[in-house]
């Protein structure tokens, strides 16, 4: 029979391996929305490629990536997320950027275009997307 002190650890353990599946979860999930291209249902304007791989991140003040390319896909930059969001911790801060010169007017749009809000759409949908994840880790 197991102590009262290490069911507790036990318990201790599993809850931050849950929240820890849920955060990164959840941010996957985000910029999943946020690299949706229009072609396939999102709000990620895709011509060239540049802006969709042009996403730089990094954890805890460090920064990476964000070089482009003509790969319209996004592959380079899902591996860029990929790697940021497996080393998150929890208390860690991420940052993810896109860092096309025209990224901000793509997002919030000009006085000659409106903007696609690829980023902001996602992020309000931040709430739901914890949720549904934690009721599925939970279960």
């Amino acid at each position: 029979m197991k102590s009262f002190a290490a069911s507790l650890d036990a318990f201790a353990n599993k809850t931050v391996a849950q929240m820890e599946a849920v955060m990164k979860e959840s941010v996957g999930d985000v910029l999943d929305i946020i690299q949706t291209p229009k072609s396939a249902g999102g709000r990620m304007p895709v011509l060239d490629g540049n802006l969709i791989n042009s996403v730089a991140s990094g954890l805890n003040g460090s920064f990476s990536g964000g070089g482009g390319g003509p790969d319209k896909s996004g592959a380079a930059s899902a591996a860029q997320i990929e790697l940021t969001i497996a080393g998150m911790e929890i208390g860690d801060v991420a940052r993810f950027a896109w860092t096309a010169n025209y990224a901000m007017h793509q997002e919030l749009g000009t006085s000659k275009m409106r903007g696609n809000h690829f980023v902001g759409a996602a992020a309000a949908e931040w709430p739901q997307i914890v949720e549904r994840n934690a009721a599925r880790v939970k279960s």
